[in-house]
């Protein structure tokens, strides 16, 4: 469990009864049953993105990017080898995006390629 202030701020109560006020780019993560902490958010911008119907990576793996797109689009991607699983990566894509241009965007970048047969897409090298 976590509260993200992406502005303003927000007072939270925890269960034990204490109280936090959280600013902007703050949270408060819940480690274990009793204890919280209180943090920098490491990114603001990436949390707050998909208010404004944007994807936003930064070093993720590209099988980690791969899996949102599955779940939007309702569609799999596989991968010919662990190595292209593993690519780290950062982009901004909107969700207005199909998954062909945001796939030829991030293969573009990787010099690899990738085939689809419906709704079923294989990244290669």
């Amino acid at each position: 469990m976590a509260v993200s202030v992406l502005s303003g701020k927000v007072q939270v109560a925890t269960a034990s009864g204490e109280k936090e006020v959280l600013a902007a780019g703050r949270e408060l993560v819940k480690v274990d049953n009793k204890d919280y902490v209180v943090k920098d958010i490491p990114d603001a911008a990436m949390r707050g993105a998909w208010k404004n119907g944007e994807m936003v990576f930064r070093q993720q793996p590209f099988a980690l990017i791969a899996a949102e797109l599955e779940d939007y689009y309702a569609i799999e991607i596989n991968f010919k080898s662990e190595q292209l699983a593993g690519l780290r990566i950062t982009g901004r894509f909107s969700y207005a995006q199909t998954p062909d241009e945001i796939l030829r965007s991030l293969c573009l970048v990787n010099g690899n390629k990738f085939s689809r047969e419906g709704n079923n897409y294989t990244v290669f090298e």
